[in-house]
């Protein structure tokens, strides 16, 4: 016979919200905002379907609606190219940590583990 499983959420006294909370797979790319894009992508030289911010909002939106794999492909096209320095990529994290702070409530932190990974040139 098993042991029964009790369910945290069954407690009407434990308040979720007040929990801390982690972020253990996040996709960059996904939380870009499209004026960081514009500035990243002219950086890098990298051209993109329009400079103004809300037109590359939209058209990141139609695209990932579109129900067409390679136009929802090619968004990737744009946002893995601004993270291809070690100053863009840097951008693109500490822009994510500052909003994962600002949606915590009390004073919890975000903290970035480094990970090894590619050698960046100088």
């Amino acid at each position: 016979m098993t042991e029964p499983i009790l369910l945290a959420a069954a407690d009407p006294a434990l308040d979720i919200r007040s929990l801390p909370k982690v972020s253990l797979h996040d996709h960059l790319d996904g939380g870009l905002r499209p004026a960081t894009i514009i500035e990243l992508a002219g950086q890098a030289g990298h051209e993109l379907p329009s400079t103004d911010p809300v037109a590359l909002g939209e058209w990141f939106r139609e695209s990932a609606d579109s129900g067409s794999l390679v136009r929802y492909l090619e968004t990737f096209d744009h946002t893995i190219a601004v993270m291809q320095t070690r100053e863009g990529l840097a951008r693109v994290a500490s822009g994510f940590q500052r909003r994962s702070r600002r949606r915590r409530r009390g004073p919890r932190r975000t903290r970035a583990r480094r990970v090894r990974g590619p050698r960046w040139s100088a």
